[in-house]
């Protein structure tokens, strides 16, 4: 063998390498695009409004959309933040009544057919903690301002509402969302922990119940997050670098969340963010690519015909339209939902 030849050999060896894994991620993209085209996914905003940050998702989401139509989207709304509009976010510098800031962000939403207004109750608190009053208190503060009603009445009459932390009981909470007439209360498919991100903190792995596939997946956001010259992980990490975690995160919970569908599309993965603070608008236009390329459709929780184990319906009633006076506004019908147990007749979720 020529000296020539034996050079040869080698590098066409380290091609065929290097041609394989080029073969295999792209036959795992193609999986993974596969799993996930035609997947309905719902997206969703907590804590808000924020007047810096709310409008800058609602920006991403206005832009990111086709044929005029914004990416449907529910914000789950605080009392705290439509008083003030700046949970969170310290006074704007600018001379401006962010109450009325407020305002516009509600009305931006009820004027948008592809966007939902949510209750995500007025002080944040774990209801299962509190007593009934409280409770209901939490659940109605809305009704208290005109504008969360015309919200409502714009949106055919559909309530919404998700718990703070998740957590609901069986005793006094589902009891009381019933009550209060909400159509479900919603929980979330994949978190985006974007608000662990925004504060330069590692994401926790929510798997319970597993702890292997609990470890699996505290020891993914381990890796994902950069370390220091001894092995800790950095706490000052620029928000490029956050937002390539974010991207890289969701990225990964859209990927388990899809494989775990199927071929169940119908079936909605709602996606968990909260519209607070910063990470969250400078990461959403990528990350909303992100599932493009894989084929998802995005859906309002308004307009999908299948629940998933992310909400339950806390009653059941028959489509209705709002009586407006003045100014008409679109309205959306609700979605006839008859194939689900609820919490009126001790359906559990």
């Amino acid at each position: 063998m020529s000296f020539r030849n034996s050079l040869l050999v080698p590098v066409a060896f380290f091609a065929l390498i290097l041609v394989s894994n080029v073969s295999r991620n792209s036959n795992a993209s193609a999986s993974l695009a596969q799993a996930c085209k035609g997947q309905h996914v719902v997206l969703t905003f907590d804590d808000g409004p924020h007047y810096i940050h709310t409008m800058k998702v609602m920006n991403a989401l206005d832009r990111a959309g086709k044929n005029g139509e914004s990416i449907p989207a529910t914000f789950y709304l605080r009392g705290g933040g439509l008083k003030s509009a700046n949970y969170m976010g310290g006074v704007s510098s600018k001379t401006e009544d962010v109450h009325t800031s407020g305002n516009a962000i509600i009305k931006r939403i009820f004027k948008n057919t592809q966007w939902i207004a949510g209750n995500h109750t007025n002080t944040h608190p774990s209801l299962p903690t509190k007593d009934r009053k409280t409770i209901d208190e939490e659940l109605n503060y809305w009704k208290k301002n005109p504008l969360f009603n015309e919200a409502v009445k714009a949106q055919g009459g559909y309530k919404t509402f998700r718990p703070p932390y998740g957590a609901v009981d069986e005793s006094k909470v589902m009891p009381a969302i019933k009550a209060a007439g909400y159509d479900h209360y919603m929980m979330w498919d994949v978190n985006s922990q974007d608000w662990r991100i925004a504060a330069n903190k590692v994401p926790q792995s929510e798997i319970s119940g597993d702890a292997a596939a609990n470890k699996k997946e505290q020891e993914f956001f381990d890796r994902l997050w950069p370390k220091d010259k001894n092995g800790n992980h950095r706490k000052d990490l620029s928000v490029d670098e956050r937002v390539k975690i974010m991207r890289q995160l969701m990225f990964n919970g859209l990927k388990k969340a899809c494989e775990e569908r199927g071929k169940d599309k119908a079936t909605p993965i709602v996606v968990l963010f909260h519209d607070i603070n910063p990470i969250t608008p400078a990461a959403l236009p990528g990350i909303l690519e992100d599932m493009k390329s894989l084929g998802v459709e995005f859906k309002g929780i308004d307009k999908v015909e299948k629940y998933s184990s992310a909400w339950a319906p806390s009653h059941k009633r028959a489509p209705r339209k709002p009586e407006l006076k003045g100014k008409p506004v679109l309205v959306r019908p609700n979605v006839s939902r008859p194939n689900l147990k609820s919490i009126h007749d001790g359906g559990k979720e």
